[in-house]
C-alpha cells in the first residue's frame, strides 16, 4: 500500500472510531464562546467564578476555546469515556455523571439511532432518545443549573417535544463557522438556565433573529382536509425543495421544469405535486411569494439545515412536505 493510501485508510479508521462514540472534536477555527449570546449567558452563570464541568471533553478543545476569550476560571473538571488530552480524566459520564457542579459547558456525543443502525455502529440499548446527544443533554440538565451545549442545529425544530429542554432553554445560536474538523453537520449552541424561561432568544452567530414563539407564529397552519400529494407523477406543480450552494434557491415551478429529473417515492429534494388547486403562472408566482415571505419572517430557522454552507455564508435549507403543503394552502 502506498504512503498516501495508508494515510487515507488511517483517517477513515479514525473517523469510524469517532463516529462509533459520536465523538467530534471542536478543533476548528471558529469560537462560539466569543459570541455575545454566550457572553451574556456566561455572565448570568458567573462562569469565571465557578468550577466548570465538561463531562464529554474529548481532548479538551472546548476548554481551550473558553480560555482564549477569557471565560475559563481557575477551576474546571473535564471527563471523557476515552480521554484524548492530559487534562481530561477517564469516566463514562453517560452512566456515571459527575455530581456537585452548577455550571456545565460541553460538546456532547452526537449519534442518531437510525444512523448507527445504517452504519452498523453500536447504540446504547438503554438510551431513551433517538440521538445520543439528547441523552447526554438530559443528564447535564438534571444535574447542573446552567448548561451550554454544542448540539445539532436541528434541535430548534424539535425541542418543544421535550419539556425539560424547552422550559429551561434561554437562547439558541445557529453557528455557521468552521467549528469541527471531521463533520460539516449544521451546528447550534443551546444555553439553559436553572429556572423556566418564558421564551427562547434565537441568533445566527452574532445576529439576533427574534424570540422563538414570535417567529413560530409565522408558520402557516395546515388544512388536513385538502388533498395535496408529493412525488406524484401526474401532478402539475413542481418544487425544488433544497437550496443550491449559491443562495436561497428553493422555489415552486411548473411540473415541466422538473420532469427530466429522476423523482421516486422517497425523493426529498425535487418533487412533482398534485392536489386540489389549479396551476397558472399567477398561482406559481403567488405561492413563491408566500414562500419568500415565510423565509424572510422566520429567518429560515424552521427549515431543515443541510450539510454545507451556501456562498452567502448561510446553511443550505430544505423545505419539508408539511411546510410546502401549508404554503400552497396559503396561496
Amino acid at each position: 500500500m502506498s504512503k498516501d493510501k495508508h494515510i487515507l485508510a488511517t483517517d477513515v479508521q479514525r473517523v469510524a472510531k469517532k463516529r462509533a462514540r459520536g465523538c467530534y472534536f471542536t478543533a476548528g477555527l471558529a469560537n462560539p464562546f466569543a459570541l455575545r449570546a454566550f457572553r451574556d449567558w456566561a455572565e448570568r452563570a458567573n462562569l469565571k467564578n465557578t468550577t466548570l464541568l465538561e463531562p464529554f471533553a474529548g481532548r479538551g478543545d472546548l476548554l481551550h476555546k473558553l480560555a482564549s476569550v477569557g471565560l475559563l476560571g481557575n477551576s474546571s473538571k473535564a471527563y471523557d469515556i476515552a480521554p484524548a488530552g492530559r487534562a481530561v480524566s477517564r469516566r463514562d459520564t453517560l452512566r456515571d455523571f459527575p455530581k456537585g457542579f452548577d455550571v456545565c459547558v460541553t460538546n456532547p456525543p452526537w449519534l442518531a439511532r437510525n444512523s448507527a443502525t445504517m452504519r452498523g455502529l453500536p447504540f446504547p440499548p438503554d438510551c431513551v432518545h433517538d440521538d445520543l446527544y439528547k441523552q447526554a443533554l438530559e443528564l447535564c440538565l438534571l444535574h447542573c443549573g446552567y448548561v451550554a451545549a454544542l448540539i445539532p442545529e436541528s434541535f430548534i425544530r424539535s425541542f418543544t417535544r421535550f419539556e425539560l429542554f424547552y422550559q429551561r432553554c434561554e437562547s439558541f445560536v445557529s453557528l455557521t463557522g468552521d467549528l469541527f474538523c471531521d463533520t460539516v453537520h449544521p451546528v447550534g449552541l443551546a444555553m439553559f438556565a436553572p429556572t423556566s424561561s418564558k421564551d427562547v432568544r434565537l441568533y445566527r452567530n452574532d445576529d439576533y433573529l427574534g424570540c422563538y414563539n414570535s417567529l413560530r407564529s409565522y408558520i402557516p397552519a395546515t388544512d388536513r382536509q385538502k388533498r395535496i400529494r408529493f412525488n406524484a407523477p401526474n401532478g402539475a406543480l413542481g418544487l425544488f425543495a433544497l437550496d443550491n450552494t449559491k443562495g436561497a434557491s428553493i422555489r415552486f415551478c411548473s411540473a415541466h421544469e422538473v420532469a427530466s429529473y429522476n423523482i421516486d417515492v422517497s425523493s426529498r429534494a425535487i418533487t412533482i405535486i398534485d392536489g386540489d388547486f389549479s396551476i397558472s403562472r399567477q398561482f406559481i408566482n403567488k405561492v413563491n411569494k408566500e414562500l419568500a415571505n415565510f423565509r424572510e419572517k422566520t429567518h429560515d430557522i424552521f427549515l431543515t439545515a443541510y450539510r454545507g454552507l451556501r456562498s452567502d455564508g448561510k446553511y443550505r435549507r430544505r423545505l419539508d412536505w408539511a411546510q410546502a403543503k401549508s404554503i400552497i394552502e396559503m396561496a
